[in-house]
């Protein structure tokens, strides 16, 4: 009886690490940064697809400008696009070295309810090809740092 319920517990929590897993896929993931905050942020700002929107908790979050996919397979600003996409990057981790998380998200145009001056979007899913490119241009620009290389702040004793 007891082995009975040892197994159920071990499919159960299988389970719920799978299903866990399966949320985590569709973003992207640096680890171990170890620079500077404020050079970091300098970094994710300008690997940002068309700029900055907004950043959250105390600069910790990065929202990119709404894009979407132009006609010359290049990026073009998707305020009022029935679909657009908009880039999330986090930075966790509150000392050297940091984690960069890297999600983009596409958003739908819902039809203008009444008595709603503008229309509404809902999100419906992420994309796992923009943010891999986003990843890339953070780590290329990640790699291009070091030549600006800081003897104060990048100096550590140990």
């Amino acid at each position: 009886m007891g082995f009975r319920f040892f197994l159920v517990g071990i499919l159960g929590f299988s389970l719920v690490s799978c299903a866990g897993l399966s949320q985590i896929s569709s973003n992207e993931v640096i680890r171990g940064v170890d620079i500077p905050r404020s050079d970091l942020n300098r970094i994710v700002e300008a690997s940002l697809p068309l700029g900055r929107r907004l950043s959250q908790d105390q600069g910790r979050v990065f929202l990119s400008n709404y894009f979407a996919v132009g006609e010359g397979r290049g990026l073009i600003p998707a305020d009022n696009l029935p679909e657009r996409f908009f880039a999330e990057v986090a930075i966790v981790g509150d000392r050297r070295p940091y984690l960069v998380d890297i999600r983009v998200y596409k958003e739908v145009r819902r039809p203008q309810a009444s008595g709603l001056a503008r229309d509404s979007y809902q999100r419906r899913g992420s994309n796992k090809e923009f943010a891999q490119l986003v990843r890339q241009r953070i780590e290329m620009n990640l790699s291009q740092r070091r030549e600006g290389f800081n003897l104060i702040d990048d100096f550590r004793a140990f």
